[in-house]
């Protein structure tokens, strides 16, 4: 196994993120709950105060939406720092 592990994270729209909650009718609880998170997640999401999280977090994030993953992943997000394998 590598010594370090790349945990990819990208960068949300939050834009898209709002509009496409909005159009369906989902209040940010609704959002959250359908897709694993917490509603304060999704509002620092939307406000700009987060922009970033896993992959799979993203996903869920789409499924939830109903839209593919990729109309919420604005970019990859190249700071990120390998982990070590544990």
């Amino acid at each position: 196994m590598k010594a370090d592990t790349y945990r990819g994270r990208y960068r949300l729209n939050a834009h898209a993120l709002r509009a496409f909650r909005r159009v369906i009718g989902m209040t940010q609880v609704d959002l959250a709950t359908a897709s694993g998170t917490h509603n304060s997640f999704i509002s620092r999401l939307e406000r700009g105060e987060r922009f970033g999280c896993t992959h799979e977090v993203a996903r869920s994030l789409a499924a939830a939406l109903g839209v593919p993953t990729e109309a919420l992943i604005a970019a990859p997000l190249t700071q990120s720092k390998p982990r070590k394998a544990r």
